[in-house]
């Protein structure tokens, strides 16, 4: 669970690197943001997981947005070796 004071964040993997989105849980409209790129990236055929507080990702896959996750990273699909999805950010 997210710490009261630190924002949360969201780090979405691709085939240029990773990018990162973040929001403070007290603020809906960071949070609907988030929320927003969260369901996007899955329609897309990203996979999410909770990550550790280093940023590794864990083994807990998660199918819904939960502003109180405090890291999350988003895996896209991979077909022959390379991330298949693009992502687009509006």
């Amino acid at each position: 669970m997210a710490n009261a004071l630190e924002p949360g964040q969201m780090r979405v993997l691709d085939k240029t690197g990773d990018s990162a989105i973040q929001w403070d849980k007290n603020s809906p409209d960071e949070v609907a943001a988030a929320r927003e790129a969260f369901n996007s990236l899955t329609a897309k055929g990203y996979t999410a997981y909770e990550a550790s507080k280093s940023g590794e990702k864990t083994s807990k896959k998660l199918t819904e947005f939960d502003p109180d996750i405090q890291r999350l990273v988003m895996v896209p699909k991979v077909k022959g070796g390379y991330p298949t999805a693009e992502p687009t950010y509006e």
